[in-house]
């Protein structure tokens, strides 16, 4: 039996050396109304909670290309918009992207994995010399 533990133990190191981790690259956006000089827009409940910590990166498109709108600030909740000139009521696109991390995947099909965790429970009646 310590045969097969110590080589299905060896399988499972070979295996760890293989997990891939991914990455996803996911998005929020909108139109949005500046009135004054500033406006706070928050992201999605979604978006932020697949943020997972990181700062997006954003563009910002004014519907007047006589208007500037730059970025006052940024976080993991939302964003400013500042307008440097004008007053009237300005609409404007939005766009947030971030790259995240998923979930770490081992390359290998159940089958290998159901065959490292019949050889950990096999009877030692049933242990083959390889």
């Amino acid at each position: 039996m310590t045969y097969v533990t110590i080589n299905a133990i060896k399988e499972l190191a070979e295996k760890q050396a293989q997990v891939v981790q991914r990455v996803q690259s996911i998005s929020d956006f909108a139109t949005a109304t500046i009135s004054g000089n500033s406006v706070w827009i928050e992201y999605s409940a979604e978006f932020k909670e697949q943020l997972a910590g990181n700062l997006p990166v954003l563009n910002i498109t004014s519907y007047d290309p006589g208007q500037s709108l730059a970025i006052g600030s940024k976080s993991t909740e939302g964003f400013e918009i500042v307008r440097t000139n004008g007053q009237t009521d300005l609409q404007f696109d939005w766009v947030a992207f971030a790259k995240v991390a998923l979930p770490n995947v081992v390359n290998g099909s159940s089958q290998d994995r159901q065959a490292m965790l019949q050889k950990t429970t096999a009877l030692p009646s049933l242990i083959v010399a390889e």
